[in-house]
């Protein structure tokens, strides 16, 4: 019995020793950071979407809870300017929730490893804001202290909302059509950036319109000789170019040289159909139509040449 007692014992005290976990051992302490792309210290956002989410992590043994304040620091785009040769412009605090970020206090329970910070702004707002200085604005988000460790290298993070603007794909023109025939010619639109989570619709109409280039007189296309083929055309979320067609109609032009004008005549900015896609913030059954149009028209030249005999 006694034996058996003292056997018992032995086991119990290496399967005690066994369950020890010295994992924890190796890692280091609890610490946190702002989440970037990459280590540029800068997350670009759709000025469309109108509630974007910035991550604060929280790395290590995860053994203990985290209290962390955050700020939104203006004099730190400069330093970040010098160090890494660039020309960024804070955005105005009047143009997003500055007030909500600034003093802000997170709290990252003991075994969370992260928490989501929300920026939010007005994208009408923003697109007028920055048709005078696109692509330089970024809001400068820092964490000012911490109940734990902070990773200095990645401590600010720099949010850059982008503005995307339409131009029509340049033309070949002129497009060759032999008399009495037709054809099709493919056009495109393209966008200064993709939006990742929203459609963008195009519309579109034909106006003839008589030109003189290249040294030839180009006649108001007739009636029906050139027809869009869709008067609206569509821009998935996170596509950036995309065709559309026009058909040409020879049977009835009489003369040799014809010509007119597409024109974009609205732009709409909806939230998509892709789920994958779409991001859910209270913008997202909204519809802009703030887009800059950088060009809003682009000619179609049509030479006419004999059928072979």
């Amino acid at each position: 019995m006694k034996k058996a007692m003292i056997l018992m014992g032995v086991i119990a005290l290496f399967a005690a020793t066994a369950c020890d976990d010295y994992r924890d051992d190796y890692l280091p302490e609890d610490s946190v950071y702002l989440r970037s792309a990459d280590d540029n210290l800068i997350v670009e956002y759709s000025v469309y979407d109108a509630t974007n989410r910035i991550g604060l992590i929280k790395a290590g043994q995860g053994s203990k809870a985290c209290t962390v304040e955050l700020a939104i620091d203006n004099s730190l785009v400069g330093d970040y300017n010098y160090d890494h040769g660039t020309d960024y412009v804070p955005l105005p605090k009047a143009m997003y929730n500055a007030s909500e970020i600034d003093g802000k206090t997170v709290k990252i329970g003991e075994k969370d490893a992260r928490a989501m910070i929300e920026v939010k702004w007005d994208p009408t707002e923003m697109v007028a804001e920055m048709s005078s200085t696109p692509d330089k604005y970024v809001i400068p988000v820092w964490i000012k202290s911490a109940t734990c460790g902070i990773q200095e290298a990645k401590r600010l993070l720099l949010v850059r909302p982008i503005m995307a603007t339409l131009a029509p794909r340049a033309a070949q023109n002129p497009v060759t059509c032999k008399e009495a025939s037709t054809a099709t010619v493919k056009l495109g639109l393209v966008l200064s950036a993709p939006i990742d989570t929203k459609d963008v619709t195009v519309h579109l109409s034909f106006t003839p319109r008589s030109f003189s280039t290249g040294g030839k007189d180009y006649a108001a296309a007739p009636a029906g000789s050139v027809v869009l083929r869709k008067e609206s055309v569509v821009i998935p979320a996170g596509v950036s170019e995309i065709d559309f067609q026009v058909d040409l109609d020879m049977s009835n032009v009489t003369v040799d040289y014809v010509g007119g004008d597409i024109n974009i005549t609205g732009v709409e900015v909806r939230k998509t159909s892709n789920a994958d896609k779409a991001r859910a913030d209270e913008s997202a059954d909204d519809v802009f139509t703030a887009m800059p149009v950088t060009a809003a028209s682009m000619q179609v030249l049509v030479t006419r040449t004999k059928k072979a005999s």
